[in-house]
């Protein structure tokens, strides 16, 4: 008889929601897109986007900045900020422990600062994580911070009210809206 732990069943919770997200209408995913966009101009870094946690992969819902699609999720500093409640920051990741020794500093571009913010559904699952990154260590100040917060709510705020209306992506066509 094989019986499910409570982390494989949560995990598996946590799957199912990301697989919901993904079958949201474009408005949604438009949204993240443009809660990363404001988040770079904020913190001024040369990367920022939304990205999905699978079990073993990460795919970047919105990426600005170098071409990125998805990696290893074992790769990801994303991996981290998902699983907190308050913002994942590391300001050099060449003098931080966890990373002194990470892929990502091996190969150019490194990433040498990254701050991440959890999003989590209206279950409560975490999707992902909103982030920035840069090639060089650098400070991420409070402002940066208080942004993200902001944002955080903002997208957990839609998400909820998608789950709550059903609310589907409409398309008006132009002539429509006259």
């Amino acid at each position: 008889m094989n019986i499910i732990q409570a982390p494989e069943l949560a995990e598996f919770a946590r799957l199912l929601a990301v697989e919901r997200f993904q079958a949201l209408g474009p408005h949604i995913h438009d949204s993240f897109r443009h809660a990363a966009a404001i988040l770079q101009q904020v913190a001024q870094t040369p990367v920022a986007g939304f990205s999905l946690m699978g079990r073993d992969r990460q795919w970047f819902r919105s990426a600005l900045g170098p071409d990125m699609i998805e990696t290893d999720r074992n790769l990801t500093f994303c991996t981290y900020a998902i699983e907190l409640d308050t913002p994942f920051i590391v300001r050099n990741a060449s003098l931080d422990p966890i990373f002194e020794n990470h892929p990502l500093l091996q190969c150019e571009p490194k990433i040498e600062a990254y701050f991440g913010i959890s999003i989590r559904d209206a279950d409560n699952q975490r999707l992902g994580a909103l982030c920035v990154c840069d090639f060089h260590p650098r400070p991420m100040d409070q402002a940066i911070s208080d942004v993200a917060m902001r944002l955080k709510a903002m997208l957990e705020s839609l998400l909820a009210t998608q789950a709550a209306t059903g609310a589907k992506a409409v398309k008006v066509a132009p002539d429509a809206a006259a």
